[in-house]
């Protein structure tokens, strides 16, 4: 719920950045907040099979992949470092839901070189310094561990609610899990 209501009031707020300042980064955003927020309104209706979670899955990539861009497209550093930040929290909360180490680690690489790179060329190459390197590549590394820890804990908790045969506290606790996101 809380996720939906935050998805919702960027929609509203990408709506206000589109109307006074019109651009390609603008029109990305608003886009993949939209798409974000249909996502989120119709995932319990239409995910009951393997087949459907998958593809769910591929639209979830997708509008990361759409955020991903509006970000690349920004050239404000300041909206750039808040934009970006905003496109990592919300792929740690897709990895709760989607618990995928494999689709959301090698998207949030992707993400992180090419955002890295995109930042350092707004800083400019020649003003970046060794702490900015560091900096960066710690940022990163700090960020995957955390969706590595957040996803390895979930699947930890749910096998080890498998193995104790308590189906119904599996089910509770991952319907929490969902609606917490």
């Amino acid at each position: 719920a809380v996720s939906l209501q935050f998805t919702f009031f960027c929609t509203l707020a990408e709506i206000w950045m589109l109307c006074h300042e019109p651009s390609l980064a603008a029109v990305c955003q608003l886009l993949a907040t939209v798409l974000a927020y249909c996502l989120h309104l119709f995932c319990y209706d239409i995910v009951h099979t393997e087949d459907q979670f998958r593809k769910f899955q591929g639209l979830v990539i997708f509008t990361h992949s759409i955020l991903a861009a509006a970000v690349a497209f920004e050239r404000d550093l300041v909206v750039f470092d808040l934009a970006e930040k905003m496109a990592t929290i919300s792929l740690i909360c897709s990895s709760v839901v989607l618990i995928d180490l494999k689709a959301i680690l090698l998207f949030y690489t992707c993400q992180s070189a090419v955002l890295t790179w995109c930042r350092w060329n707004l800083i400019g190459v020649g003003n970046i310094t060794p702490f900015v390197v560091f900096a960066s590549i710690a940022t990163s590394v700090f960020f995957g561990a955390v969706i590595f820890l957040c996803v390895h804990q979930i699947r930890s908790s749910m096998a080890a609610k498998l193995d104790s045969g308590d189906a119904s506290a599996l089910m509770l606790g991952f319907r929490q899990v969902l609606r917490g996101v």
